[in-house]
């Protein structure tokens, strides 16, 4: 929720008031400390005008932004971005898509990028805005999403949007939202979207490509990384991966004990049938080496030393804590946060893997997979956690759910234990806790 972007004195008042309090003009510092504050709003009216002391910067070593972790997996970390990271990590996610799309690059000057995840957070501070200025776009805002999700496509439609970046849950919203169909067809600029966050279910895309027909593909990032690591070929889209490497981006596998061995990529091009004791020599933790790569965590020299290690060349990786393997053709696969691994029976089961499949049913509207207590011994069991549909509501039970489960998923993979609720906790920008889902 919001409260996590903020102090605890705000935090507390807000839960309290119902609303975030916030300072009217004439409050705000003239200062701090010894610096001069400006108002972004005078700077705009003031112009050349103001009086602005002229800032050296190293751009590769001075903080550009002190950007938090989300908190889904811990406690938030400041995560200092560079001014070197932010600039870099803008222009190779914009030359990804213009190379790819090229109807993205024609209309630079008079198509918008859809602005629906916040700046607080740095999906949206990097793919959603700084890419949107060096693409040349206007900035269609979104201060706070609107209930009704069919009307984030009406004002895309109205300002000519031509690519939005957002989360999996707000594609799947917009999609159930009846009154998105009045919008197909209407779009006379949107050609890409960028889905992070979280993987992206096939049927999800599927919907939503066929109501806008823009293209969306998934990509991988973290607040550490600036974000984007990844992306999925627009044209060569393989489903279930983020895709591959961003220019000048490098990365491996290693393994999760150590983190010092470097693991083998997959021979396999598609791992659909593939026996679990095949895939495990291939799976490992993801690192990652490239010009988007933090400088480090904010007061925190213990956590920067686990997350940055530099090789015998000399290059730092950071390593991201996500269970993943390459394939054949290069393709990332993430399977899931080291901590949310589920240890079952001896075989590592990756959540996200499960959640993809039950998402195939047509009743499931949200799903989030945990490892539960197992009930009769040591161990972790499988369990889900379902929303359902309206249509859909009481046609079904927990029970047939699980039957269905059963029949679709692997022996090893099925969820033991299958709980429906009517909304499943999430953070600011849509991601589902599991944090909060294993505390139930």
């Amino acid at each position: 929720g919001l409260d996590e972007y903020l102090p605890k004195i705000k935090a507390v008042l807000g839960k309290l008031l119902g609303k975030v309090p916030h300072m009217k003009k004439k409050e705000w510092p003239t200062k701090i400390g010894k610096i001069p504050f400006h108002a972004f709003q005078d700077l705009v009216e003031a112009g050349s005008e103001l009086d602005v002391p002229d800032i050296k910067i190293n751009p590769k070593e001075d903080v550009g932004t002190l950007i938090y972790t989300g908190g889904t997996t811990g406690v938030p970390k400041g995560v200092k971005l560079s001014h070197f990271n932010l600039i870099a990590n803008a222009q190779q996610g914009a030359e990804w898509i213009f190379v790819q799309v090229p109807k993205t690059k024609e209309v630079r000057g008079k198509g918008g990028s859809g602005c629906v995840i916040p700046f607080g957070h740095v999906f949206g501070l990097s793919t959603a805005m700084n890419l949107g200025v060096f693409a040349g776009y206007k900035l269609i805002l979104f201060p706070t999403p609107p209930e009704k999700r069919s009307d984030i496509l009406k004002k895309l439609v109205k300002e000519d949007a031509v690519y939005m970046p957002a989360v999996p849950t707000l594609y799947n919203q917009i999609n159930q939202d009846p009154d998105s169909a009045d919008y197909k067809g209407k779009f006379k600029y949107l050609a890409a979207c960028l889905s992070g966050g979280s993987a992206l279910p096939p049927e999800v895309k599927r919907k939503f490509e066929a109501l806008t027909d823009a293209l969306i593909i998934e990509g991988y990032g973290a607040s550490e990384t600036s974000p984007i690591v990844t992306g999925g070929p627009f044209h060569r889209y393989k489903m279930g991966s983020p895709g591959l490497p961003m220019s000048d981006t490098l990365i491996k596998i290693v393994d999760i004990d150590t983190g010092t061995k470097m693991l083998p990529i997959c021979p396999r091009a598609d791992c659909e049938g593939a026996e679990p004791e095949e895939c495990e020599k291939y799976i490992g933790e993801l690192c990652v080496n490239g010009p988007q790569v933090m400088l480090g965590y904010y007061k925190k020299p213990k956590a920067t030393e686990r997350a940055l290690r530099k090789d015998d060349k000399g290059r730092i990786w950071y390593y991201t804590s996500d269970i993943s393997c390459i394939d054949a053709e290069g393709y990332l696969h993430i399977k899931d946060r080291k901590r949310d691994m589920i240890k079952y029976k001896g075989h590592g089961v990756f959540p996200a893997e499960v959640e993809n499949l039950i998402y195939q049913h047509p009743a499931v509207n949200e799903v989030g997979v945990v490892g539960a207590p197992h009930p009769t011994g040591p161990g972790e069991t499988i369990k889900a956690y379902i929303s359902i549909k309206p249509d859909y509501q009481e046609k079904i039970t927990e029970e047939e759910m699980m039957e269905w489960c059963k029949e679709n998923i692997s022996p090893y993979k099925y969820p033991r234990e299958i709980q429906f609720i009517e909304e499943l906790p999430k953070t600011l920008v849509g991601k589902i806790k599991r944090r909060e889902l294993k505390k139930d």
